[in-house]
């Protein structure tokens, strides 16, 4: 399937770090409660979700894998491994992390690298193509 140059393949990258406990109010992470799903950063259930997120919540968009998966870790480098929870590791290793990242975007993936930190807080890092072969139809949120 052929892309028209308006549906050129690009991602959207977004963060969210916050109390672990937001996860479990679904109504801000389903697109289908419009004012709270819109009105919060939380991560949505559904990863496709983010393009229906309001365009602010974009924290940057790129057309070079290689520059996305530097962004998404760099990012997680700012959550310094003494945050991580101790359950948690920085498996696989970061440089294998952005590798993989690079592989996926250029084959029209996502990639979302989530954090559980000692202080009882997600974080969540997520790099959205669009359009998106999860949702097709979806419209890009820049436009």
């Amino acid at each position: 399937m052929e892309r028209s140059p308006s549906r050129a393949v690009h991602c959207h990258a977004y963060a969210w770090v916050g109390p672990r406990w937001l996860f479990d109010r679904e109504d801000e992470r389903r697109p289908e409660f419009e004012a709270a799903f819109a009105a919060s950063e939380v991560t949505p259930l559904r990863v496709v979700e983010w393009l229906r997120k309001p365009r602010r919540m974009i924290r940057s968009t790129f057309t070079d894998p290689t520059e996305a998966a530097a962004w998404i870790r760099a990012r997680a480098g700012e959550v310094l491994p003494d945050q991580l929870h101790p359950e948690e590791a920085w498996w696989p290793p970061l440089d294998r992390r952005e590798k993989d990242a690079v592989d996926l975007l250029s084959r029209g993936g996502d990639v979302v690298w989530g954090f559980h930190l000692r202080d009882g807080r997600f974080a969540s890092y997520a790099l959205i193509s669009c359009p998106n072969r999860l949702d097709p139809e979806l419209a890009c949120p820049e436009r």
